[in-house]
């Protein structure tokens, strides 16, 4: 009787096995394309995040009053992180690269109540941060 039982159970291993497999192939072909983008917007997000100081700096010279001259004065080697290329412009616009993802950003201050506040947009679209706000 006890080696009928175990031919039951080890009848159905092939048919779980086989169903398991199934659910991870399809699990697989749903996800992966998703998770290909992820690894693209991550560095994106990252390569925003690397111009956070420089953004900062901007915004205490334009909010302190001081001349938009000293822009120039900013050391940009410092602050570069996952970026190819920046560029900061002398009114305090800032152009970023990443050749990892062919993908630019370009961040603009606008004055409102004394305040600085940034706007950013960058190409391509399905790398863009939901922190920028507009697409080129």
């Amino acid at each position: 009787m006890e080696t009928l039982d175990y031919w039951k159970i080890s009848k159905k291993w092939p048919k779980r096995i086989l169903f398991s497999s199934v659910i991870l192939l399809v699990s697989y072909i749903l996800i992966s394309p998703f998770y290909c983008d992820y690894i693209d917007r991550a560095k994106v997000n990252a390569m925003a995040a690397s111009v956070n100081y420089i953004k900062l700096e901007i915004s205490e010279i334009i909010e302190s009053g001081r001349p938009l001259s000293e822009i120039n004065t900013i050391k940009l080697k410092d602050y570069i992180g996952s970026t190819s290329f920046v560029f900061v412009s002398g009114e305090g616009h800032i152009f970023t690269y990443s050749e990892d993802v062919s993908t630019f950003l370009l961040f603009t201050p606008t004055i409102i109540d004394n305040k600085v506040i940034w706007r950013c947009v960058g190409q391509p679209e399905i790398n863009i941060p939901r922190s920028c706000d507009a697409v080129l």
